[in-house]
């Protein structure tokens, strides 16, 4: 079964400076991705198909607002997963997870997530542009340390989401399309 993810891809620009931090750490992450924000985590479709889940996002988010995305500090999770991120500034953060809001509201019912674990509640969701995870707790706080130390700024206008699909057996993830704020661009 397919997974799918709504997800925000920054500019080449801002995707090159990430990739650079993520060259350093690929060794530690098991899937392939651009770099980017979700918007909402990894889902099955259990009610409709690929296109009506899209033509029903395409609706949804027909109108939004464009907005710039500030990129703040780098920053991490500490745990399981042992993450480090990029993470927005705050109204970056409020504008991600406004669009969060409108993606549950419209998936609701007709998809089951991944992850169990993942808070869909904007009050628990925490933006981020993810730079490596399951980093062994050996070299965690060396990782940190270093990237501590790096220029972690940037900012680019949101102006568009994207629908991805993982396919089964895959650790790749591709690009279905993408879903304009507004129609006329």
């Amino acid at each position: 079964m397919n997974q799918y993810a709504i997800i925000i891809v920054p500019p080449a620009e801002i995707c090159e400076m990430v990739d650079i931090y993520r060259k350093r750490y690929a060794q530690y992450t098991s899937y392939v991705i651009v770099p980017h924000f979700t918007v909402y985590p990894s889902f099955f479709i259990e009610k409709g198909d690929e296109k009506s889940i899209l033509q029903l996002l395409k609706d949804t988010f027909k109108g939004t607002q464009s907005e710039t995305i500030k990129l703040e500090k780098i920053s991490f999770f500490d745990g399981k997963n042992n993450v480090a991120f990029f993470e927005p500034d705050i109204n970056s953060s409020e504008f991600i997870k406004g669009l969060l809001v409108k993606a549950t509201k419209l998936l609701s019912g007709m998809v089951k997530n991944v992850y169990d674990d993942y808070n869909f509640t904007p009050d628990k969701f925490k933006p981020h542009m993810t730079i490596a995870e399951k980093i062994p707790n050996d070299i965690f706080q060396d990782v940190k340390n270093e990237l501590n130390k790096l220029e972690k700024k940037g900012s680019f206008l949101v102006s568009s989401v994207y629908l991805f699909k993982q396919q089964d057996n895959s650790n790749f993830w591709n690009k279905v399309d993408e879903i304009l704020f507004s129609s006329d661009r």
